[in-house]
Parts: C-alpha cells; sequence; structure tokens
C-alpha cells in the first residue's frame, strides 16, 4: 500500500522508534546485521527477521510476505543505507555507469513492491539523512542516479525527519524549511511526534480510513492510574491482580509493562521494609513488657 521513509543521524531514534511494534505483525529485515536498540529485541523480534542487504532478496521478500503472509502488516529495512552503501563497495572496481544502473533499478524495485503491495501492508524504510549543497536535509544516497532519477522522498508516501530535541527522540511530519518530511494534510495534529512507531501506524491506518485515531492521552491517564494505585498498595496479591489487568489492557505496550514490573517491585520492597521495620519495632516493645523474662527474674529477686 505505502512506503514510509525515515530519514536521520546515527543515534536520532530511527531504530528505537520499532520497539512497540508487534512482533507477531512485523518483520524486519536487518540490512546493516545489527542488533536493534532496544532489550529484548532477539527474542520479540527473532522469528520473524532476515539479515540480508542484497536489494532483489529484499524486493522478493515484500512481495511473497504481501502475496502469502496476511499476518504481517508491517515490513521494516533497517537500515536502508546498507542496501545502497554495501552494493557499491561491493563493485567500486567496476568501472563505468553500469553499477550506479543497476543499483539505482534495485532500489527502485524494492519501493515499487512496497507501494504495490497490498492495503494493509507498511514498508518502511530507515536511511540515513545528508544535507545538500542547498542546506537541504534529505535522505543520503549513492551516486546522483538515485537522486536525480529516483528521489526516494517523491516515491515514498511518507517521510519522517528523526531528531533528538531537548533530551527527547521525536519525528518530524512535515518540512520546516530545512527538512523534507512530508505527511498528508491532517494526518498528525504536530510538526513533532513521539518516535513510537506502533502508534504513528495506528493514526496512519485511522485517517485513511476516515477515522479518528485512539486517544493516546486517555491510555497515558489509564497506564498512570494503574502506577498510582500499585505505589498505595499494601498488599503483593493486589498488585499482581493490577499487573495482569494492565497487561490484559495494553498487551502490546513492551515499555509500559516493564514500568508497571519496575513499579510493582519498588513498591514490593518498600512493603518489605516497612514490615521490618514493624517487626523490630515489636520486639523492642516485647523486651519492655511487665511479663518479660528480664523482668520475672528481677521481681523474684527484689519483690515487686
Amino acid at each position: 500500500m505505502s512506503s514510509i521513509l525515515i530519514i536521520g543521524e546515527s543515534g536520532s531514534g530511527k531504530s528505537t522508534s520499532i520497539r512497540n511494534l508487534d512482533p507477531k505483525s512485523t518483520f524486519i529485515i536487518n540490512a546493516s546485521n545489527k542488533p536493534l536498540p532496544f532489550k529484548g529485541w532477539a527474542k520479540l523480534f527473532g522469528k520473524n527477521i532476515l539479515a540480508t542487504d542484497n536489494a532483489s532478496t529484499i524486493s522478493s521478500t515484500i512481495r511473497k510476505i504481501d502475496k502469502e503472509n496476511q499476518e504481517i502488516t508491517t515490513i521494516v529495512i533497517d537500515d536502508f543505507q546498507a542496501v545502497m552503501t554495501n552494493d557499491y563497495m561491493r563493485n567500486s572496481m567496476e568501472k563505468g555507469f553500469e553499477k550506479f544502473v543497476r543499483l539505482g533499478k534495485g532500489i527502485w524495485e524494492i519501493v515499487t513492491a512496497a507501494n504495490n503491495s497490498r492495503n494493509s501492508l507498511k514498508v518502511i524504510l530507515m536511511a540515513h539523512s545528508d544535507t545538500d549543497q542547498n542546506g537541504k536535509i534529505k535522505c543520503k544516497t549513492v551516486g546522483k542516479l538515485i537522486d536525480e532519477k529516483i528521489s526516494l522522498e517523491g516515491m515514498c508516501t511518507i517521510v519522517f525527519h528523526s531528531k533528538a530535541l531537548e533530551g527527547k527522540y521525536v519525528f518530524l511530519t512535515q518540512n520546516d524549511g530545512v527538512s523534507i518530511a512530508k505527511s498528508p494534510m491532517g494526518m498528525f495534529d504536530s510538526q513533532k511526534i513521539e518516535n513510537d512507531l506502533d502508534k504513528i501506524i495506528k493514526i496512519i491506518d485511522a485517517y485513511y480510513i476516515g477515522e479518528e485515531p485512539e486517544d493516546t492521552e486517555k491510555d497515558d491517564s489509564k497506564k498512570q492510574d494503574y502506577l498510582d494505585e500499585i505505589s498505595l498498595c499494601n498488599d503483593t496479591k493486589a498488585m499482581t491482580y493490577l499487573c495482569k489487568k494492565a497487561k490484559e489492557e495494553f498487551p502490546l505496550d513492551k515499555e509500559f509493562y516493564s514500568i508497571l514490573v519496575k513499579a510493582y517491585k519498588s513498591r514490593e520492597k518498600s512493603l518489605l521494609e516497612e514490615k521490618g521495620r514493624r517487626e523490630f519495632i515489636n520486639e523492642l516493645d516485647a523486651d519492655q513488657r511487665p511479663n518479660s523474662p528480664e523482668i520475672e527474674n528481677y521481681e523474684d529477686k527484689h519483690g515487686k
């Protein structure tokens, strides 16, 4: 149905945006064959990862998933830069313009396969950014052929620019005069959005079918309620129930569940410490009671 291009500098949050995608409906093409930058990625996506930087293999994989695996609704190519750079370097000794034509054709076939796929499938291309001679930020490519004849930004439906701003990772959704980010009018409420592809794809899906996206602020409020309840709990059974209920309500939000578990452990530790203090105080109190052994021995010797 559509291709989504995400460009940005290394460490700006491109790969991290994958973290909340559903592993059952997500297929990752690991072109650079590197670990993903979040905990548990291998266990989560291990069955749905293909390590290859071959353009022909990637385009054929997209077409195969499109036709044969309806459960997959998101394909992520991370990073797309490796597909271009590795092919260029492997054939760097080859003379003539032919290698650029072959490379350009391979890139064109990947994006074309993505754009010709079924409505429920989205292909996300992650690549590094580059600044041209006019100061404009665009996708970094190899050779003028891809820039002038193909134009990745032009072929992709949506282009995000990933940035780290004020300690947060965000995506720019529209051109700010420097970045060539773009998205359909009215799709996003803000020029800067959280780098969470799970939320972003839900907004895109809702936009295309003409519905309102999920109320993320309402969800955030519910999540905070769970955390607040756990912080006030005095019973581990009640805390376990809250965690189970929260997981059922937000089954795909691994980041929230991780925060929830930390809150549980923190409160459990506090309860144990409180219990220990109470037992210690009770022991001290017991030493001062009239029937304590020390007092009874004193009374036997000296009388009451």
